[in-house]
Order: C-alpha cells, then structure tokens, then sequence
C-alpha cells in the first residue's frame, strides 16, 4: 500500500512539473477559427478568435503594420500566414502574453 501511495505522490508532483509555463512564455492552442477582426486598413491590428475543444474562447493579436521602425520580415511572413486562413479552419496558435495581451506569434492551419 505504501507503494501505491509513493507512485501515486510521484505521478502528482510530475505532472505539476509539467504544467508550469514554458520559461519563454509562448503558448500554443489548437482549435477552430470562429471570428477574424481586420482592422488593418485603418492602422489598426488584426484580432483573431479561436474556440479549443472545450469551448473556451482564445483571443489573441496581431499588432498594427503602421510601426516605427517598420515590421520585419518575420511580421511579414505571419501577416501572409495569417491571410491565409479564414473563419472554420483548424489552427495551432503560438503566442505570448505581452502588454495586457495575447500576442500572436505563429499561426498554422490544420485542415
């Protein structure tokens, strides 16, 4: 019965090890586009809703290009990816929380 207790205590403090936050605090999620806000005609961003399995909203951004400096190449490249996908498809979402909010980092379309 100790045993099973020992087991029991080592399979808990491994998995709390496992659920910290990765130490470059970017998150990754996957789950289904349900609403694309564009408002980068106007200066603005771009705010991307996804629902995971569990029905929970993620909401993360995509920062204005009217920046100075100007955006990188590596802004660039996410804003294509991100033209790529539309409301319904299947995505991993990688991003950090910076400033108040969930930064987008990288986008990939599952289906």
């Amino acid at each position: 019965m100790k045993k099973l207790a020992l087991i029991f205590l080592i399979l808990i403090l491994v998995s709390c090890e496992n659920s910290t936050e990765p130490e470059d605090g970017l998150q990754s999620e996957i789950g289904i586009i349900v609403e694309i806000i564009d408002a980068t005609p106007v200066d603005g961003g771009i705010e991307i809703k996804v629902r995971k399995d569990n029905y929970e909203i993620i909401e993360v951004q995509f920062g204005s290009l009217f920046t100075y400096p100007p955006p990188d190449d590596e802004k660039l490249k996410l804003l294509e990816k991100i033209r790529k996908v539309k409301v319904g498809d299947l995505v991993i979402l990688k991003y950090r929380f910076e400033n108040d909010q969930q930064n987008l980092v990288d986008i990939q379309k599952l289906n």
